[in-house]
């Protein structure tokens, strides 16, 4: 029997530890299918770009979603220690001399949750005036009824800024009996909730003219 060379070991070695890499990688981005929703926060923050990941790839097969902007994950940092979020980037903007837009984004820290944001798109732009915030949560306690199945809450204190949060949305992960992650009926709320985004930026542009 030839004896194996050192270099030949190590090669080894090395291939099987990065594949044993990979397929762990591969088994804790899955595991949001097997973990309940309301426990993804105790786990790899990888649970959340697997459920990221999904959302993405039924959106692109989804001809509904072709002409309702961009979406993408992406981490944001911050002193709390940041979290990773999915803006749906690219709704019609309220004016047309400047591009602010009310916008949808999944936001993944120590929980999950989707909350209806007003920003704007431009670097260099003035910033989000606090009175606009305001009007847009009017808005949405006029126009919440059409989303009941959901919990729907004032974000926080609208200071303005850059962007900021509106409303939250609770509830918009649906779970299966047992507190898994059910995808498809996820997918309808996403769908419910971006159009209820474009009735805000409609009555927005039109009170705002």
């Amino acid at each position: 029997m030839k004896k194996e060379s050192f270099c030949e070991t190590i090669e080894d070695t090395i291939v099987i530890n990065f594949h044993e890499y990979l397929r762990r990688l591969e088994e804790i981005t899955n595991s949001y299918l097997q973990i309940k929703v309301d426990d993804w926060h105790n786990h790899d923050w990888k649970i959340y770009e697997g459920f990221f990941n999904r959302l993405e790839s039924l959106m692109e097969k989804d001809k509904w979603w072709e002409n309702r902007g961009s979406w993408g994950w992406r981490y944001v940092s911050n002193p709390q220690g940041g979290f990773r979020c999915m803006p749906f980037a690219g709704f019609n903007p309220i004016f047309q001399s400047q591009p602010t837009a009310v916008y949808p984004q999944i936001e993944c820290g120590h929980s999950v949750k989707l909350t209806l944001r007003l920003g704007r798109w431009e670097k260099g732009q003035e910033k989000v005036d606090s009175g606009l915030m305001w009007h847009c949560w009017e808005l949405t306690e006029q126009l919440k009824d059409s989303l009941q199945e959901f919990e729907v809450e004032k974000a926080g204190r609208f200071r303005g800024g850059g962007s900021g949060a509106i409303v939250c949305f609770k509830g918009f992960i649906a779970q299966e009996s047992d507190g898994m992650v059910d995808i498809e009926i996820t997918m309808d709320n996403l769908r419910k909730i971006a159009v209820f985004t474009e009735k805000i930026s409609e009555k927005l542009g039109e009170n705002t003219k």
